[in-house]
Parts: structure tokens; C-alpha cells; sequence
């Protein structure tokens, strides 16, 4: 039993751990973005991003242009100390 409740806190670490650093990862992508349309009218609101598989992550940002707001889909591809990021319309 002692062993059972060992893996359970284990793996709610391990999670904890993914969800904090996908969120930490939100907010440093999100940035980055804002930096990238500095001056250009555009407004960079919400990043919500998923973990696909290794270090690839897929989500969408919400652009304000033109008076509206927009969703994008975004990818991410972070290696731990570097990211890449790209918008699609």
C-alpha cells in the first residue's frame, strides 16, 4: 500500500512539473510574440498551448487586429532553453 501511494505522488509530480513548465512556457511564448508585433497594432492576448509529444507543443493565441480579436493556431517546439514559434492564420 505504502508503495501504491509512492507512485501515485510520484506521478502527480511528474504532472505538476509538465503543467507548470507548459504554463511557464505560455507566458515566455506569449512575450515573445508581443516583442515580435511591437509598433505594429497588434495586440497578443491568451496562449494556450498543449504538450504533443517530446518537445513539440500545439495551441492557439489570441491576436487583436483591426478591432476584432482573432484565434491562430500556434505551434512550439522547445528544447528546454530555446524555443521556436510560428503563427498560421
Amino acid at each position: 500500500m505504502k508503495r501504491f501511494f509512492l507512485i501515485l505522488l510520484l506521478a502527480t509530480t511528474v504532472m505538476s512539473c509538465n503543467k507548470l513548465r507548459t504554463a511557464q512556457l505560455e507566458d515566455e511564448v506569449r512575450d515573445d510574440i508581443a516583442e515580435n508585433f511591437r509598433g505594429s497594432g497588434v495586440r497578443v492576448g491568451d496562449v494556450d498551448l498543449m504538450h504533443v509529444e517530446g518537445n513539440m507543443y500545439t495551441g492557439v493565441v489570441e491576436l487583436t487586429y483591426d478591432g476584432d480579436t482573432y484565434e491562430h493556431a500556434l505551434d512550439v517546439v522547445c528544447d528546454g532553453d530555446m524555443f521556436v514559434w510560428e503563427v498560421y492564420e
